[in-house]
């Protein structure tokens, strides 16, 4: 009963990547140049606009250029080119901080200011810059103009990074792509905040950002090292949604909320359900070495029985190499033998037997875009005979589907 309920747990942790929902997000995506209206944010529940710095008399643009994490998504910009970018929410409720934040930004600096510059301000509440005097991204509480610093960084110019800031009782933790850059204790708590200025340190400043800025969000919730490190690799931010109208309705009708058409690029999700190892008689998978357990150093033995029984000798990797070749992988083991059983284990639940061989041909393995044989076991012998179940089953190892077989189910 215990391991069925750790098994569930693992499967739902699988299916929900987030914590929390951005309670502001705007992603720039809008035709490049002048943008003669509002912006649009993403989910909706917020208001922006391009503006005029009312000192430089300079206007931000949409620029087209993206991060190459958001380019699956993305296609365009802004470019501060010394003016601003006005964002608030459309309600009456401000920008809250105090049970815990996040906020998170690209930029692609064009050049290092001799003088200290912000990335954004939060009205009458924090700013967040950086200042080539000590090489210090920081952070300044507006109610009493304290200063909190990074560790010592370059900035980086002419390249696109992402730089998180974290908040919560008087705890704040930086992020420069996605690791950690410092922590430091705030002496007072800051205010809620009715606008952003995005760029600039203020709405007549000249403390300009010099360069471009991608994918703003704020959370409400502080996200989690892997969550941003997530963010970093180009995963989509979720966003909280506007609360949907208290319209009376006709009983038995349903509210319509209105949707928007996917993009020219959007491929629907098609289940796999085919795996192939080998074509042509060549192999076109790997299997991946065990670093950790009872079963290191056995891979040339699952090698040789694999090719026993197939006449495909596959070649064998470690399994940072492995993931990032794109091969399907022949994994084998127990759950703790490598990086990948790990996380195939925290999301899928194998490893699961007491007794015997354990064999699973799955085609699609979690976001990996590659299929995955996994030949688990009690031990050696057990995991020998999982190649004599998987071979007898698919004796083509150009043609294998979904499959799972158990010793202890059988």
């Amino acid at each position: 009963m215990k391991k069925m309920i750790a098994a569930m747990a693992a499967l739902s942790g699988a299916f929900c990547l987030w914590g929390a929902d951005a309670v502001m997000y705007f992603d720039f995506e809008a035709p490049a140049g002048e943008l003669k209206k509002n912006l649009a944010s993403v989910g909706g529940g917020n208001f922006g606009r391009l503006r005029e710095n009312t000192k430089t008399k300079q206007t931000a643009l949409i620029a087209a250029d993206t991060p190459e994490a958001l380019s699956k998504r993305s296609k365009t910009s802004v470019e501060i080119n010394r003016g601003l970018v006005w964002l608030k929410p459309l309600g009456k409720e401000p920008y809250e901080f105090g049970k815990g934040f996040t906020f998170n930004l690209w930029f692609k600096a064009a050049s290092v200011s001799e003088k200290p510059f912000f990335f954004g301000s939060f009205n009458k509440s924090w700013r967040l810059g950086y200042t080539s005097s000590n090489k210090r991204f920081y952070f300044q509480n507006l109610a009493n103009a304290d200063k909190e610093y990074s560790t010592p960084l370059e900035l980086p110019t002419g390249s696109w990074h992402m730089l998180t800031v974290t908040g919560k009782d008087g705890e704040l933790t930086f992020y420069l792509d996605g690791k950690a850059a410092g922590a430091r204790k705030l002496k007072q708590p800051f205010a809620p905040s009715p606008e952003l200025f995005l760029g600039n340190g203020a709405a007549f400043d000249d403390s300009c950002f010099e360069g471009r800025i991608d994918d703003v969000a704020l959370y409400e919730a502080i996200l989690t090292p892997a969550e941003i490190q997530s963010l970093f690799s180009g995963a989509p931010v979720t966003v909280k949604r506007a609360a949907q109208s208290g319209a009376k309705r006709a009983p038995g009708t349903l509210e319509r909320i209105k949707t928007e058409p996917f993009g020219a690029d959007f491929k629907p999700y098609a289940v796999k359900r085919e795996l192939a190892l080998a074509k042509d008689g060549k192999p076109i998978a790997v299997i991946v070495k065990a670093d950790a357990g009872e079963f290191v150093g056995l891979e040339e033995k699952l090698q040789q029985a694999l090719e026993k029984k197939w006449s495909v000798r596959f070649p064998v990797m470690e399994p940072d190499a492995a993931l990032k070749s794109g091969l399907p992988m022949i994994l084998f083991g127990r759950s703790n033998s490598n990086m990948l059983l790990r996380r195939l284990n925290a999301n899928w639940a194998v490893d699961q037997i007491q007794k015997g061989y354990e064999v699973r041909v799955m085609p699609q393995a979690l976001d990996w875009k590659s299929g995955v044989v996994f030949l688990g076991g009690k031990d050696e012998a057990s995991m020998l005979q999982g190649v004599d179940v998987l071979t007898a089953k698919f004796t083509d190892p150009a043609s294998l589907a979904f499959f799972i077989s158990l010793e202890e189910y059988q």
